[in-house]
């Protein structure tokens, strides 16, 4: 509340800021061990210049928690469409019998694995899956993605503190390509989408408000309470898992401040997720690309709005071939070989 009340410069909030010196952190240690070379890994503007898909539909992933409702709808349109999630619900796909083509990642801290993991605290086999992720990624996690990695800069507004810093501190991957650090990973995930200049982009987990008392969707609270334990060097039981999940629904429930109307229906949110909504709004109106929101629950109404059986069954017709971008390389290569 404080840092609310007055104003600071750009030197204090670099210090206050507790994102900063993860990403400073994280950059060094990526640098020092040669994760940008690593051969499982490329950069944005590598997937930007080959274009490996464009115009087909693409369905967005968030962990709303409206997501319970939906997620095994898509198992069957799966070859039909992009598939790109947040991280934290990398389970939830998996756990339906989905793979998504791309994972996006933003959180610079080491638990961002919990989304990786069954509730036993083994890690997923993602060596078919492609992690999105910026240069300022967290080595650990880097060392547990056994897939491909596409690295971007995160960028912000010049005018504020982050944006000088994240140019000065990215500057040896400059050329990377980059991605705006818009507040939350939904909006990255929404930026990444417009690299494949999609016919269509359809939402699913974006509710930005809360639906039976939940936050996200189910699991997500349980795998941040197995991170917290093992964290803590806490036994770890199923009574104590649900005992801190429930505790950190009631938690979130109780950050409730706002009530969004849609069609007269009161939907509880917060203002965090206000400027969320607001965020993503803005994106998309940039965009200029189709958004359908088939979310089934939330906020969301800026765009058009429409239950995702039918909207997959009318956008996502045709097979696509899908491609794994590290070996797009080597046919560029031989292609450019036989010319010469």
């Amino acid at each position: 509340m404080e840092l609310e009340q007055r104003h600071y410069t750009n030197e204090e909030l670099l210090k206050l800021d507790p994102f900063i010196k993860y990403w400073e952190t994280n950059y060094s240690i990526n640098l020092k061990n040669g994760v940008f070379s690593w051969e499982n890994s490329k950069p944005l503007l590598f997937l930007k210049n080959i274009r490996p898909y464009q115009r087909i539909p693409v369905v967005i992933v968030a962990a709303g928690p409206s997501l319970d409702k939906n997620i095994h709808i898509l198992k069957e349109f799966q070859g039909k469409c992009l598939i790109i999630c947040v991280d934290i619900v990398l389970f939830k796909l998996i756990e339906n019998g989905i793979r998504p083509d791309f994972v996006i990642n933003i959180d610079p801290h080491p638990e961002t694995t919990s989304g990786w993991k069954d509730l036993e605290g083994n890690l997923y086999d993602t060596s078919d899956l492609t992690l999105v992720c910026p240069t300022t990624a967290n080595y650990e996690a880097l060392c547990n993605w056994k897939g491909g990695i596409i690295f971007y800069n995160q960028s912000d507004d010049l005018k504020n503190h982050k944006g000088p810093f994240l140019r000065k501190l990215t500057k040896i991957t400059s050329n990377y390509g980059s991605i705006d650090n818009s507040l939350f990973i939904g909006a990255t995930a929404f930026q990444f989408a417009g690299v494949f200049n999609p016919s269509c982009v359809l939402l699913m987990g974006y509710d930005f408000a809360y639906s039976d008392n939940k936050a996200f969707c189910d699991g997500v609270a349980e795998r941040k309470s197995i991170h917290h334990f093992k964290t803590e060097n806490l036994p770890i039981t199923k009574e104590a898992i649900e005992t801190r999940s429930k505790a950190l629904h009631e938690f979130f429930i109780s950050t409730r401040d706002l009530v969004a109307k849609i069609d007269t229906v009161e939907i509880p949110t917060t203002k965090l997720y206000r400027k969320y909504l607001e965020v993503l709004g803005v994106l998309i109106k940039k965009s200029r690309m189709l958004v359908i929101n088939c979310t089934e629950g939330g906020i969301l109404a800026s765009v058009p709005i429409a239950p995702l059986e039918p909207a997959l069954k009318k956008f996502c017709i045709n097979e696509i071939k899908k491609k794994n971008i590290f070996d797009l390389e080597f046919s560029i290569r031989q292609r450019r070989g036989k010319r010469r």
